[in-house]
């Protein structure tokens, strides 16, 4: 859980008397405060959020391997004979999805190809037929140029293409003839072990949802804990800036040496208790604005 004091709001600010003025009234400070208020309680929320996924998917896999353990002992000796079997479809169906994103690349880069042999094609069919009037000059030339490199880029990916697809449905091709063979030789057994497998892939798919919950809640809670970063920098830099103004609007203290320029009477001379101007105790007790230097930040978080 992240864990951290919520920033107070401006209202609360303004009934302090540990802020300045300037701080109370500069409208960037009220933005970035709101804005950490909420960012916290995003946080928070998606954190008891993602603990609560996490929890659902270690429970998931746990009884989802209990379940499965039992009905391979009621099934027998006929699940690991068969096993060798289910990984070989497995393997296939996943040659068989990236054959088909091969193919859908190579369609892509054929297209590509026919596009940019067209525009050089009309290209020189204007110059041709308007090489009376016009120049053959350089910014022509460049173009043709432009165009000439866009074949032959588009040319070398659907080679490339070209070669993947090919390759990938050779590997689908020989998993597919695993597949027939093991399912031959293995007929019996596949069909004693069929509801185990299954229910194995129902509760993989669990998983898999699970697992992309999982993942999202993650990248939330990462992008929340950055924008609450990014606004406690914009604070601090904020209240670093006003201190540093403040600062400037201080009027000078006198010089070191300067109660020198007039006479001394050293006879007349009583210490800063005796006259009055020591640290008071209402002075001691005061305490730094809240704004000024840097703000407070978090007490802390716990990882996961």
């Amino acid at each position: 859980m992240w864990v951290m004091f919520k920033y107070l709001s401006m209202d609360d600010l303004g009934t302090s008397s540990s802020i300045n003025e300037e701080e109370e009234l500069d409208p960037r400070v009220k933005i970035q405060l709101e804005h950490l208020n909420t960012c916290t309680d995003e946080i928070n929320h998606l954190e008891n959020q993602l603990d609560e996924a996490n929890g659902a998917f270690r429970t998931t896999l746990s009884d989802s391997c209990q379940k499965l353990k039992l009905l391979a002992k009621k099934l027998g000796k006929c699940v690991e004979v068969a096993r060798p079997y289910f990984d070989a479809k497995d393997i296939a169906r996943k040659a068989q999805l990236e054959c088909q994103r091969a193919a859908v690349q190579y369609q892509r880069a054929c297209g590509v190809h026919l596009a940019a042999r067209e525009t050089i094609s009309i290209a020189e069919a204007k110059f041709i037929k308007h090489q009376k009037e016009w120049e053959f000059d350089t910014a022509w030339q460049e173009m043709v140029n432009h165009a000439t490199m866009k074949v032959m880029e588009a040319e070398a990916q659907k080679i490339e293409s070209e070669r993947e697809h090919r390759l990938r449905t050779q590997a689908y091709s020989e998993a597919e003839h695993k597949v027939l063979i093991l399912e031959r030789q293995l007929k019996k057994d596949i069909s004693k072990a069929r509801p185990y497998f299954e229910q194995k892939n129902v509760f993989q798919h669990m998983l898999q949802d699970l697992k992309v919950r999982v993942e999202a809640l993650q990248k939330a809670v990462t992008d929340a804990k950055r924008s609450y970063s990014d606004s406690l920098r914009s604070l601090e830099n904020i209240s670093e800036e006003i201190h540093d103004r403040r600062k400037l609007l201080q009027p000078r203290e006198p010089g070191v040496g300067a109660e020198l320029n007039g006479s001394f009477d050293i006879d007349n001379f009583h210490s800063e208790d005796d006259q009055g101007i020591g640290t008071t105790d209402k002075e001691k007790d005061y305490q730094e604005p809240v704004m000024s230097g840097r703000c407070s930040k978090t007490v802390g978080h716990r990882e996961h």
